[in-house]
């Protein structure tokens, strides 16, 4: 049996190899400690933010804000000028749009007013009031302003206060409202669309959580944008053109964490052609498959941060129609 010994300088270097080992040995360990804390998405939305806005930046109420709010208690006014009877059923923020709904006695849809939001700032960097711009006749008109608004929690329920006067005046055919529906408001926090609370900022459901605006159209019937905006001045019983009609030239897409889809048409003055809002949600644990009014199906092709593709395919008398958008990011 052969017997080896360690010369003095082999043990050197042995030791040495020991405690290069036990160095890379801790310094992995604390790699992968940092890693696991630094690669853990982040979540993609601030849901339960609360406060009083006049105390708050721009970036703090802009997340107070966020969210559908359904408008409770006697919220029922009458216009006198057109004897109408309207009511404010609620109001939603998204990051840079707002969408109001209006009930008017007699009409089987809600009136829609759309547009973007301003924080206005006081001398203390603080938020003084909300104000609302709809495009009306080429012009950015502020429709209406916000104030006192004060956002809390009760158990597991956000409800919020606020003063708003409109600025509509009666001859707008558009809002048949006017300024009577001016007054102080209380409103309750709708819940978020499933899969928002876990949503993280890496998620299909961040990416499409944005507004969208169309840049590409085809069906199978070969049809592009252009045809579909010029469908919007053609009168469907004649088939002519509607004198003097402006020309879509923008289509707008817009989801929110709290299951709205909103979708508007403008003109090239940007005023607003067409706007329903309807409800979506994810039909698949993959997402991406996207439920719109609980009927629609729509097939994400691609998302990404600043691109999403969709595919609708339904059959009609026995043949698959397909229509495919492809937008881009808005903001």
């Amino acid at each position: 049996m052969a017997l080896y010994l360690c010369s003095p300088l082999n043990m050197t270097i042995i030791l040495h190899m020991k405690k290069i080992y036990s160095l890379l040995l801790l310094t992995t360990l604390a790699l992968v400690g940092c890693s696991s804390n630094d690669d853990t998405p982040a979540e993609a939305f601030t849901l339960e933010a609360t406060g009083t806005v006049a105390d708050q930046t721009p970036e703090e109420a802009r997340k107070t804000i966020n969210g559908k709010w359904n408008v409770g208690g006697s919220s029922s006014k009458s216009n006198a000028a057109k004897g109408l009877s309207c009511t404010f059923v609620g109001i939603e923020f998204t990051e840079d749009r707002f969408a109001i709904a209006i009930d008017v006695a007699g009409e089987d849809d809600y009136a829609i007013a759309y547009g973007t939001y301003e924080l206005t700032e006081g001398s203390d960097g603080n938020v003084t009031s909300v104000d609302l711009y709809e495009r009306i006749d080429g012009t950015n008109y502020k429709i209406a302003t916000l104030t006192d608004i004060v956002v809390t929690e009760n158990g597991n329920d956000l409800n919020a206060s606020f003063e708003v006067v409109f600025n509509i005046p009666d001859d707008y055919e558009d809002w048949p409202c006017g300024e009577s529906l001016s007054g102080d408001y209380t409103a309750s926090k709708e819940e978020p669309v499933n899969g928002a609370e876990n949503a993280t900022e890496d998620s299909n459901f961040a990416k499409l959580v944005n507004t969208w605006n169309a840049v590409t159209y085809t069906n199978s019937q070969g049809a592009t944008l252009a045809d579909l905006f010029n469908y919007y001045c053609i009168d469907e019983e004649t088939g002519e053109e509607f004198p003097d009609c402006d020309t879509p030239t923008t289509l707008e897409v817009s989801f929110s964490a709290y299951g709205s889809y909103i979708f508007t048409v403008a003109d090239s003055s940007g005023e607003t052609v067409e706007a329903f809002v309807d409800s979506w949600e994810f039909n698949n644990a993959d997402q991406t498959e996207i439920l719109i009014d609980g009927e629609n199906i729509l097939t994400i092709d691609e998302l990404t941060n600043t691109r999403f593709v969709v595919t609708l395919s339904e059959v009609y008398e026995g043949e698959t129609f397909t229509e495919t958008f492809t937008f881009n990011r808005a903001n």
